[in-house]
């Protein structure tokens, strides 16, 4: 395994199955926010690290576009309902409007993880990880934005530099 960042803040583990598919860096990923493992896909489930490339990129690429006050100091349980129910479950059209308005869609970290979400709302030099597992606030934590972008963009590189290296 590959550990990328520190598991008691924010950190990403992946490892490459033996026959890799080239290219396709077939493997296992998951992500610790606060020392706890918070999104991995099923061992039955076929994962292609390649994809992380790109959602690491459309993450990082999206720095200083997931500002929200309000968001940023509600509680952890309510951001997440909100978010949540905007996003996902709910059917209240003034919310959902509120979502669009806001472009909460932004604060959504797309990872593909079949048990969660994972939202990043960033508040001056500072990023909000929550989790949200079933529409329940699980996790949380605050860091400095530098230690969460630089740390995606690390892994995105290694799993480049790893795609380049298998694909020929």
């Amino acid at each position: 395994m590959t550990l990328i960042g520190d598991k008691s803040r924010f950190a990403i583990e992946y490892e490459l199955d033996p026959n890799p598919a080239g290219g396709w860096l077939n493997g296992s990923i998951k992500l610790w926010i606060g020392g706890r493992a918070v999104g991995e896909a099923p061992s039955t489930e076929l994962r292609s690290l390649r994809d992380y490339i790109i959602r690491f990129e459309r993450i990082v690429s999206g720095e200083g576009r997931r500002s929200n006050a309000a968001l940023f100091v509600e509680p952890s349980e309510r951001a997440v309902r909100l978010l949540d129910d905007a996003l996902f479950t709910g059917d209240d059209p003034v919310l959902e409007e509120k979502a669009t308005d806001e472009q909460w869609g932004l604060l959504l970290m797309e990872l593909g993880f079949p048990a969660g979400h994972v939202y990043a709302i960033e508040a001056g030099d500072e990023v909000r990880l929550l989790v949200s597992e079933s529409g329940v606030a699980s996790g949380e934590i605050r860091l400095p934005k530098r230690e969460v972008y630089d740390l995606l963009t690390e892994a995105r590189d290694q799993l480049e530099t790893l795609r380049a290296r298998y694909a020929s």
